[in-house]
């Protein structure tokens, strides 16, 4: 990452605006890191570039998971493994060999941000019925574990 010093720092966000704004739960970890950033004696360019790594970290993971659903199936079911949602899930063993893999991979302990990937990985399960490609292209992309520690 480059210097940040040409990049108009966000202002710090208000954390006493009351039950009138909205806030994603998913965001809830970047802002309570945030939260804690300045609470910490944190300048505001600090805070920012800690921010940014946050994000930087969490787009990694992200195009990560995205490979191995890409390397598992053919290019039309893609669309489907992302947006499927299903009531009631057939291969549970399946999903259950897979996370434990991706877990070895980026363990869900120091990385929150991962277990939102969990849904993907079922809706690969349904569609291939099979972990073992999948597993595969884990194994081959996590030859260095982990991968990954303190996405949030």
């Amino acid at each position: 990452m480059g210097s940040t010093d040409n990049i108009k720092c966000p202002d710090p966000i208000s954390y006493d605006s009351g039950i009138d704004e909205v806030i994603d739960s998913r965001e809830v970890e970047l802002l309570m890191a945030e939260k804690f950033a300045y609470q910490s004696g944190f300048h505001k360019s600090q805070v920012f570039s800690l921010m940014k790594n946050y994000t930087n970290m969490r787009i990694r993971i992200t195009e990560f998971v995205m490979e191995i659903v890409k390397e598992s199936l053919d290019e039309n079911d893609v669309g489907k493994v992302l947006t499927m949602k299903l009531s009631k899930y057939s291969q549970s063993k399946c999903h259950q060999k897979v996370i434990k893999s991706f877990n070895q991979c980026i363990p869900f302990g120091s990385n929150p941000y991962a277990l939102r990937f969990s849904q993907i990985f079922a809706n690969l399960c349904e569609i291939l019925q099979n972990e073992s490609i999948i597993i595969k292209n884990l194994d081959t992309k996590c030859r260095n574990r982990p991968l990954f520690k303190g996405v949030i």
